[in-house]
């Protein structure tokens, strides 16, 4: 099994541009590897090594006057790879939250590395669990707890997050994934209790999220947000969020398909929107289903193209929710956004009517819903839950 689990890695790390030569080093706690303290590990490491780490927590860190605490700083230009034993065996960070806003887990300062980390619990960091401005980045099938940023990536190349989890991100401001990146896929992720799931800019429009969870746990505000990016999200799972599932400004050509927006009931002095829309240059929305939100889809700005066929909305009856709402101020020009072949829970267009705010009901927007020809009952769709995922690898 070990040898198997070895040649698998290798094989990646060669897919990935590392070394077919690559070393393995080992950090354990108990003194029966090469190190104790990772830190020193990686000072040893050579370009393309594997940094095997074993069980138990490792708070062991350097401090900088200036930055804070790093528990692991990779300053060389050198690719490598940190193995943990599993998230709930290898653990980087104090056993309780400091408050101080200088905890870092994993940094690193070069642009011109690889960087994999797997199987590793990073808990009660106050500043960044982790943050790489490498070349290309891998993170994969590890745990975040009482992080205050887990996951930042910044001028990095390409980044792959996948099997990961999410949870109860610090206040007072905070994001579970940042991603300022030229290619991102985010895939078989659970985020829970984040105030703010996914942020992607920086103007990239090759962003993939698939299969993922992301649950507000009623305090979480925002799902995903894209500022200046474009992509794809599809089979994920948006609910228990306050303020909106999904927002977009100034986005470039995004697809959303096959994913639920449930439970995004607003504030007081915020409005519940599961798909906030803040203009673009091509939006498709297909196959997906909405439910018990305070507005299924805001719309404030135009997109060069605008489509949404085949979507399921039901909308929030005991609370008066709307199916749509246009911007109430939007008066530049005429606007139409194409809502038709869509399922409304009823084919009674005048209830439908009812619940969609445009121009028919105000002087004030001219941006208009045309939601004709009905859909004639529920549309088939091709949803795929996390659940559903992990049921064929049983």
């Amino acid at each position: 099994m070990k040898s198997t689990l070895w040649i698998l890695i290798l094989v990646c790390s060669v897919g990935l541009g590392l070394p077919a030569s690559a070393e393995t080093i080992h950090v354990e706690k108990d003194g029966s590897g090469d190190f104790t303290v990772i830190q020193a590990a990686v000072d040893a490491a050579s370009d393309g090594d594997i940094i095997m780490i074993g069980p138990g927590r490792f708070d062991d860190y350097e401090t900088d006057p200036q930055w804070g605490d790093f528990r692991v700083w990779v300053r060389d230009d050198k690719s490598l790879t940190f193995q943990g034993a599993g998230p709930e065996e290898t653990i980087i960070g104090p056993s309780e939250y400091p408050g101080d806003f200088r905890g870092w887990g994993i940094y690193s300062s070069s642009s011109m590395m690889t960087i994999q980390i797997k199987g590793i619990r990073f808990e009660n960091l106050d500043r960044l669990a982790v943050g790489l401005n490498s070349q290309d980045a891998v993170v994969e099938n590890c745990k975040f707890f009482n992080c205050y940023a887990p996951l930042e990536f910044l001028g990095t190349n390409s980044v792959i997050i996948s099997g990961c989890q999410f949870n109860d991100s610090m206040e007072p401001v905070t994001r579970a994934i940042f991603c300022r990146t030229q290619s991102v896929r985010i895939f078989d992720v659970e985020i829970l209790g984040c105030r703010l799931g996914i942020m992607c800019d920086g103007g990239t429009n090759d962003i993939g999220v698939s299969n993922c969870v992301i649950d507000g746990e009623g305090v979480g505000r925002i799902g995903v947000y894209f500022d200046n990016c474009g992509g794809s999200i599809s089979g994920c799972e948006f609910k228990n969020l306050v303020v909106e599932g999904f927002e977009v400004t100034a986005g470039k050509d995004i697809v959303i398909s096959d994913s639920t927006f449930e439970n995004i009931p607003g504030t007081e002095n915020s409005l519940g929107r599961a798909l906030g829309l803040y203009g673009g240059d091509s939006f498709v929305l297909v196959g997906n289903e909405f439910s018990s939100s305070e507005t299924c889809v805001f719309l404030s700005s135009p997109f060069d193209q605008f489509s949404a066929h085949g979507n399921h909305f039901f909308r929030d009856e005991g609370n008066n929710g709307y199916f749509i709402k246009t911007n109430d101020s939007w008066t530049h020009w005429e606007e139409h956004w194409d809502f038709s072949n869509n399922y409304w829970g009823t084919t009674d267009i005048e209830e439908i009517s009812q619940w969609i705010f445009d121009g028919n009901d105000s002087n004030e927007t001219t941006m208009f819903v045309d939601f004709l020809p009905l859909a004639d009952g529920p549309v088939a769709t091709e949803k795929t839950t996390l659940d559903d995922l992990k049921a064929l690898y049983r």
